[in-house]
């Protein structure tokens, strides 16, 4: 049995999974059928408190693709799809997934006052000397300790 198979619209991407971070979020999806051409795709990311869409484009087709996008705020609710295109037209996936961004620590907000009484693990300090955190100073973890930002040295200001 012999099939033929006329050009037209992709068919649209599936198994759409998305892993939010603070301020980055990592999305993959299987491609199906290109519609006889080239086909790339478009992700949306929808903020659903101002239900503002960001979207990236062009993205070339894998079979099993994966992207990720950077600079989005953190504690935010994104709804996520994907529109496949080539063309002939363009295909919105059936399936849309959300994550929600994580929250920040201590980028734009002040620790807990816990944090503030606390003194940093000396033998943390001896294994992450300040020239290895971004060339910031030891008294940084002196107002916030490693436990208190949870590992992330990089965030201290």
């Amino acid at each position: 049995m012999s099939y033929i198979f006329t050009s037209g619209a992709p068919d649209p991407p599936t198994n759409v999974i998305a892993i939010c971070h603070v301020t980055s979020i990592k999305v993959s999806w299987k491609s199906k059928f290109n519609g006889g051409v080239n086909q790339t795709f478009r992700i949306h990311f929808v903020d659903s408190q101002t239900n503002i869409s960001i979207h990236e484009d062009g993205i070339n087709d894998m079979g099993e693709n994966i992207f990720e996008k950077e600079t989005l705020n953190p504690d935010t609710w994104y709804d996520i799809f994907i529109e496949a295109y080539n063309v002939y037209g363009t295909t919105k996936s059936t399936e849309t997934t959300n994550c929600t961004t994580d929250q920040t620590h201590w980028l734009h907000q002040q620790p807990p006052a816990q944090c503030l009484q606390q003194q940093p693990p000396a033998q943390y300090l001896q294994q992450q000397p300040a020239h290895f955190l971004f060339n910031k100073p030891v008294q940084c973890f002196q107002q916030q300790p490693a436990q208190c930002i949870q590992n992330q040295p990089a965030k201290c200001h």
